[in-house]
């Protein structure tokens, strides 16, 4: 069984969105703040990037997902990563956005990853549907629900994931949980704003 398929039986069961849904290939480790900071790109709420890797812009990171969603595809062949933050189902218009973005990338062989939530907010899982919808690709990684906070870290160079540590080490029992007062609140509209670094077209919408 693949992991769409395993995705696709949690999410008919009554108690889907309850609990944690943990999908993967294996342990996702951390990578401190201070190790990316200097060369990665913030993805707030609401927002979406596309870009190739580079070695100046080598991560993106995602603080404090709680109610909204990531959602990367990553196309192994070539480093072009399309990652978006979003806390409602995507518009049409995002759509055919992401749409256009995926269709730069030739031969594209792409993986999913889709992380973020917290029990009883499960509106933006269309979205999942509707991209997978336009590019066949293989799902990665499902960490969906539950009720912490996730800080991530994306590597653009090889599309993993890895859990961003904010104090730049583990974290001793409770110290988590004083870092996700950082939680930033979510933007009132519902479009994404597109993020196209080292490009001169428009990178957001009204």
């Amino acid at each position: 069984m693949d992991l769409w398929e395993a995705f696709e039986k949690r999410e008919r069961l009554a108690e889907f969105g309850t609990s944690q849904l943990e999908l993967n290939t294996g342990a996702r480790h951390g990578l401190s703040l201070k190790t990316v900071q200097d060369r990665s790109i913030e993805l707030g709420p609401g927002s979406a990037v596309f870009l190739t890797y580079s070695y100046s812009r080598r991560y993106i990171t995602v603080k404090a997902l709680e109610f909204d969603m990531l959602i990367t595809l990553f196309d192994v062949n070539s480093s072009a990563i399309l990652a978006l933050r979003s806390y409602v189902e995507i518009s049409g218009k995002d759509q055919r956005e992401i749409s256009g973005l995926l269709s730069r990338i030739k031969r594209p062989n792409l993986e999913m990853r889709v992380i973020g939530m917290q029990n009883g907010s499960s509106e933006p899982i269309q979205s999942v549907h509707k991209i997978r919808k336009l590019k066949e690709n293989i799902l990665a990684e499902a960490d969906l629900f539950g009720n912490s906070t996730r800080h991530i870290t994306i590597d653009t160079k090889t599309g993993m994931v890895y859990n961003l540590l904010l104090l730049n080490r583990i974290y001793r029992p409770g110290e988590l949980i004083l870092q996700n007062k950082l939680a930033p609140e979510l933007p009132e509209r519902a479009a994404l704003r597109f993020i196209f670094p080292g490009e001169t077209r428009a990178a957001s919408r009204k």
